[in-house]
């Protein structure tokens, strides 16, 4: 999840990693969240 988010977000938005990655996880991992 973390490997996924991480790289997609990375080529997304950096700057925004630990906000997405935060409301992805609890979200069920970010597959369909953002």
């Amino acid at each position: 999840m973390t490997g996924w988010t991480t790289f997609r977000q990375r080529h997304e938005n950096p700057p925004d990693l630990p906000r997405a990655e935060a409301r992805m996880a609890p979200d069920g991992g970010g597959e369909g969240a953002s």
